[in-house]
């Protein structure tokens, strides 16, 4: 280890810029590095290190980066694909979230007229809502955006689903 107490002043005015060059601060001349006492470089230089505890200085007294060896972490190859050790489906791999509502569930309307800009594709699949219907149906006439459209209706107020 680099004893910074019986280091020289080239050596400390070395590692002052390198501190800075690794720091991305404005470099000071050497010239004026020279100038500063060693006692305001080692601390300079201490306060760098105990602030950025994955540095250290190499034994010829330039500053070095000690990486901590990465954990290692065994995955199985069937857990990756998403099939469990019996052999089955991997539940955590399904097709993402469950429907807040099922297909068979029953939509009821609440307004006499769906607010909206007639005209416009959100307005044309809200119209597509009827008391009784299914919320299956509703979702196979509405299309692509029919679930993003009966959660806005929901959550409006507009219908109920039971």
């Amino acid at each position: 280890m680099f004893d910074l107490s019986k280091a020289t002043k080239s050596q400390l005015v070395t590692l002052v810029q390198e501190i800075q060059s690794y720091a991305g601060e404005k470099s000071l001349a050497a010239s004026t590095l020279a100038r500063s006492r060693n006692e305001d470089l080692v601390t300079r230089i201490q306060t760098f290190l105990f602030e950025n505890t994955d540095r250290g200085i190499s034994e010829e007294g330039h500053l070095e980066l000690t990486k901590p060896e990465p954990p290692v972490v065994v995955v199985d190859k069937a857990v990756l694909a998403g099939i469990c050790v019996d052999g089955t489906a991997n539940p955590a791999k399904g097709r993402g979230r469950t429907p807040a509502h099922s297909d068979d569930a029953v939509i009821t309307v609440t307004v006499e007229k769906i607010p909206g800009r007639e005209g416009s594709a959100a307005f044309a699949r809200a119209s597509e809502f009827r008391s009784g219907q299914t919320v299956g149906a509703f979702l196979a006439a509405a299309g692509v955006k029919g679930r993003r459209t009966l959660r806005k209706a929901l959550r409006k107020g507009w219908v109920v689903v039971n």
